[in-house]
């Protein structure tokens, strides 16, 4: 076999071994609320930051740190170098803008809602609109709420949407494949929900059930590792796939509360639950939840919602690791058929 042969199957080998060895760690920093106020250190908040490694076979959360205490938090997200925290019924209903690198338990500025209360929050495709969702029954105009952002921060522009179709919708989020929005309508909780998609006319959101009181969709996420739509209740996660429908399922046996999820775009899921447990799944070998490898951590009572990780909503949006590797690899590759030619 020539030196040349040899090479590339060294190469191949090394993408193999190493692009698998990656595929099953992953560390980063996770943002996430409390729907009380939580004592940890003695530091008293709401919106919290925990820093986590994943070495393929355990998890270990670290530097879990209180970063404010708003009279009321659900929902959060990134928006430019901004933090959008929702304010569940704190003041009629508030949105919280904060600056995510300012020393913890910073004074937020705040956009108040006409509606009832600001529990889940949504991304608009260009970042230019902060949708938010009031989790209660009932129809009109102040269920789902469009506030008008100017360089990822918040303004006093605010469209009230009215709302047909459905009468509870709990939670929304954009696929930017399909450019298609998805909804849920499960209760805390519950897992017979209503899961579809949503059309906007004006100022009319239309939703179109795909299925019927048959989903565990409370928070929903869009996973740009497999393309697929991922939501979360009771004790639940589903992955769906757009035109085929729910592919995977994972079922908590410890009584979870499921709620948000995250992941980071790389093939890890994370998602809160009201008992205070964090549910990590790495699902990377087999781009299917209900094949991965679970793990199930205590991380704070009355634990509710997590930041994005990946895509809209993300502080940063991560290149996947493979195409990263992959890259440094074939350079390497190059530089030793350089140096074959001249030997």
């Amino acid at each position: 076999m020539t030196k040349r042969k040899v090479l590339v199957w060294t190469a191949l080998l090394i993408v193999c071994s190493l692009s698998t060895a990656w595929a099953d760690t992953t560390s980063g920093t996770l943002w996430y609320t409390t729907y009380t106020t939580q004592t940890t250190a003695g530091v008293s908040a709401r919106v919290w930051h925990v820093d986590y490694n994943f070495n393929g076979t355990s998890l270990v959360l670290t530097n879990d740190t209180g970063f404010a205490n708003p009279a009321g938090s659900d929902g959060l997200l990134f928006s430019g170098n901004n933090l959008m925290v929702s304010g569940q019924n704190a003041s009629g209903g508030v949105v919280y803008q904060y600056n995510p690198t300012a020393a913890p338990l910073a004074s937020p500025t705040a956009t108040t809602d006409t509606n009832n209360g600001s529990y889940h929050l949504a991304l608009g495709p260009g970042g230019t609109t902060l949708y938010s969702i009031w989790n209660g029954s009932g129809t009109g105009s102040n269920t789902i709420q469009g506030i008008t952002l100017s360089s990822g921060g918040l303004t006093s522009t605010v469209t009230n949407f009215t709302v047909a179709g459905e009468t509870d919708i709990r939670g929304i989020v954009y696929d930017p494949v399909n450019s298609t929005w998805y909804y849920g309508t499960a209760g805390d909780g519950l897992t017979n929900g209503d899961f579809g998609y949503l059309t906007f006319l004006g100022t009319t959101i239309t939703a179109h059930p795909l299925l019927t009181a048959d989903a565990a969709a409370h928070g929903l996420t869009f996973d740009p590792f497999t393309n697929d739509i991922i939501f979360s209740s009771g004790n639940e996660v589903e992955m769906y796939t757009p035109g085929t429908g729910v592919v995977s399922t994972y079922t908590s046996t410890v009584g979870d509360a499921l709620d948000q999820s995250s992941v980071d775009g790389n093939g890890h899921l994370f998602v809160a639950s009201n008992n205070g447990n964090l549910l990590f799944i790495d699902y990377a070998a087999t781009s299917q939840i209900g094949t991965g490898t679970a793990v199930e951590k205590f991380l704070k009572p009355n634990l509710d919602d997590l930041a994005p990780l990946s895509g809209a909503g993300s502080s940063t949006v991560p290149e996947p690791t493979s195409m990263l590797l992959l890259g440094t690899v074939l350079a390497g590759v190059a530089t030793l058929r350089k140096r074959i030619r001249k030997a």
